[in-house]
């Protein structure tokens, strides 16, 4: 019995033995089984063992559309293509990866997922992961992070899209400074000036414009010298201050005034434009005393201790004769010029230098034949009123230009010659497009508010800075419309405009103009631009016969009458004409409180437009009463004359018979 029993204990341990070693081998079996579906990547079969979750994330169309897109010879990733939706942008690297199916964050193998190996479109590299928990040894799997180098060009990707943000601003800014600089076009610093050819350029020999206002006499008008007016000029889109120091008048440098005074403005006028970067005239502003050879003495101590004073300022150009007149010869200037532009050039070896030219600064055409010699830097004075100075004074000034004179148009108006009477705007705008289109420089005379239409002021406004548009004279809204559009006005003004850079003004400006005809009618003829009605055109054809009929007896003076471009015919029908008067005296004793009465005969109707202000000039019946004003003319020296001459702009016309009644019987011879 107990053999029994024993056998039966044997049997049942080895039958047990036998299990646990069959349970082994089929373990084995069954791991085999799994490595070679693994290694064979059959992924098929081993969906039905997958949880749930995975067989959802295997089967998404999704990462096997992306793979399939991708050019095997580049490591670049393509978008899906059109009906796929992508899981994320797959350029922007493993932040937008499919989603980790395993749940691990931490796993090795998901960081190949957005990468797969270039290849066999069948290796989805999405099932790695599955099986990584369960496959410790996987040597055959080592491969796999070789793909990680090859296709680290995705993360090169990023930087391309980079320069795509680089391309935005680059644009913007440059653009942005310009039309919100506030400077009008071709007005600016231009740093040190030179004169090559015909042209103002800069220090490299590109040309430049200045455009800008001149001051009245400094004497008269001081406290328009001031930085708050120059700095809203500036605004205004003016680059350029002329500073007119008169030598004979009333006041002037060479005539009583007080020199220190005189130099103080000027010191402060150059002080203020050089600290706004401006540029600046300083002007010997002869007129009465006609020669510049007759205060020469005084231009040469004046111009030497300017020069030395402002040597090293860029800034600085000097104009050494206003307007020469009373028959002053080219000859005569170019002397004076000989001798002036050395003592300015010993101190001031390359500023610009402005000379004036005959009969009032018109006669460019003279300078332009015979051109001062063996000095760099110099130009040639045009001064113009657009109301007197019409087509023929326009064609010297191109014709001169185009011979290759560097012309400066350092004083003009847009009234007449006399700085009174109607504006011309559209005689202006066509010289300012003259000058504007030829590169030429000019300055608006005059910076003050004196009672007459040249002013830029307004003669009821008393400040001297902060000036609005309406304070301005309808000459200064015209001159701050131009200079704010860096050029000439397709039209007059607008009323209240202000500081205009738009276009849309033109349009209403027309209404502004007083007299529209001036412009498209008549400018055939140069005179009668400036008349609405026809009927006075025949006079100007004798005009210098007529003037000369028109004088009564003339005693104790010398009249000169400027014929040269100065006469014009008015809306009221006067020839304006411009004189210059002598006062002699034959007698053996000086004459000391003289008095003159230039006569007009009875058939002419004669009006006083103007005169200048070392003397006084009334109309005293049919004639002209000449007063002197200034010391140093009160004495007329025996057996001779005063140096100077005295000039005044009158009208003349034939006195109109009486017109006769329709019905009226002609009256008897």
């Amino acid at each position: 019995m107990k053999k029994v029993v024993a056998f039966f204990i044997s049997l049942s341990v080895l039958l047990f033995l036998a299990g646990i070693l069959f349970g082994i081998e089929v373990g084995k079996r069954s791991e085999r089984k799994l490595m070679a579906s693994r290694d064979g990547a059959v992924a098929t079969p081993t969906m039905s063992t997958l949880p749930t979750s995975m067989q959802e994330t295997r089967i998404s169309p999704t990462p096997v559309g992306w793979k399939g897109n991708e050019p095997e010879s580049s490591g670049n990733v393509n978008l899906p293509t059109a009906g796929q939706e992508a899981p994320g942008d797959p350029t922007q690297g493993p932040s937008s990866a499919p989603e980790d199916p395993t749940g691990s964050a931490d796993d090795p193998a998901q960081e190949l997922t957005p990468t797969p190996e270039d290849g066999d479109p069948g290796n989805t590299p999405t099932a790695a992961p599955d099986l990584t928990p369960t496959l410790t040894p996987t040597p055959t799997n080592t491969p796999t992070p070789t793909p990680k180098p090859t296709n680290t060009p995705t993360p090169t990707k990023k930087p391309t899209n980079t320069p795509t943000p680089t391309k935005k601003p680059t644009p913007t800014p440059t653009k942005a400074p310009s039309p919100t600089g506030g400077a009008v076009s071709g007005t600016g610093y231009y740093g040190k000036l030179k004169v090559v050819g015909h042209s103002l350029t800069d220090a490299s020999g590109k040309p430049v414009q200045l455009r800008g206002m001149s001051t009245h006499g400094l004497a008269w008008f001081p406290d328009y010298v001031n930085k708050e007016l120059f700095t809203q000029l500036k605004g205004w889109g003016a680059n350029l201050i002329r500073l007119a120091m008169y030598t004979a008048e009333y006041g002037g440098y060479c005539s009583g005034g007080n020199k220190d005074n005189l130099k103080k403005l000027i010191d402060n006028g150059v002080k203020y434009a050089t600290e706004l970067d401006m540029y600046v005239i300083i002007d010997w502003h002869i007129l009465s005393d006609s020669n510049p050879n007759t205060n020469k003495a005084e231009a040469l101590k004046f111009f030497g201790e300017m020069s030395k004073k402002y040597a090293g300022n860029d800034h600085v150009i000097y104009e050494i004769c206003n307007e020469p007149n009373g028959g002053t010869s080219w000859a005569d200037i170019k002397k004076y010029a000989g001798e002036v532009i050395p003592v300015i050039r010993k101190n001031a070896k390359d500023a610009v230098i402005i000379v004036g030219t005959p009969t009032w600064s018109q006669e460019v055409d003279k300078a332009a034949a015979d051109p001062i010699m063996g000095y760099d830097n110099i130009m040639y004075a045009l001064h113009f009123y657009a109301a007197t100075h019409k087509k023929d004074l326009q064609t010297r000034c191109e014709n001169a230009y185009n011979k290759g004179l560097p012309i400066f148009v350092t004083e003009f108006g847009i009234c007449d010659a006399s700085g009174n009477g109607s504006l011309d705007k559209t005689e202006a705008n066509r010289w300012i497009a003259l000058l504007d289109k030829l590169g030429i420089s000019y300055a608006n005379w005059s910076l003050c508010n004196k009672a007459e239409s040249a002013s830029f002021i307004s003669s009821g406004c008393s400040k001297k800075s902060g000036l609005t548009y309406n304070e301005l004279s309808e000459s200064g809204k015209w001159v701050v419309d131009m200079l704010s559009k860096g050029g000439a006005n397709t039209a007059s003004i607008t009323p209240g405009a202000g500081n205009i850079s738009a276009t849309p003004t033109p349009t209403q400006k027309p209404k502004a103009t007083p007299t529209p005809s001036l412009s498209p009618t008549p400018t055939p003829s140069p005179t009668p631009t400036a008349t609405p009605t026809p009927t006075p055109s025949p006079s100007p054809t004798p005009v210098p016969i007529e003037i000369e009929k028109a004088f009564g007896p003339v005693k104790g003076m010398n009249v000169n009458v400027e014929n040269s471009g100065n006469t014009y015919e008015d809306n009221e029908g006067y020839t304006v004409f411009t004189i210059s008067v002598e006062i002699t005296n034959d007698s053996d004793t000086d004459e000391t409180n003289w008095k003159r009465k230039l006569e007009f005969k009875p058939d002419y109707e004669i009006k006083l437009v103007n005169s200048w202000w070392q003397a006084k000039a009334e109309k005293k019946g049919n004639g002209i009463e000449i007063t002197p004003t200034a010391e140093q003319y009160m004495t007329v020296p025996a057996n001779g004359k005063l140096d100077g001459a005295f000039t005044m702009m009158i009208g003349v016309k034939r006195k109109e018979k009486a017109a006769e009644k329709p019905g009226d019987k002609p009256k008897a011879p």
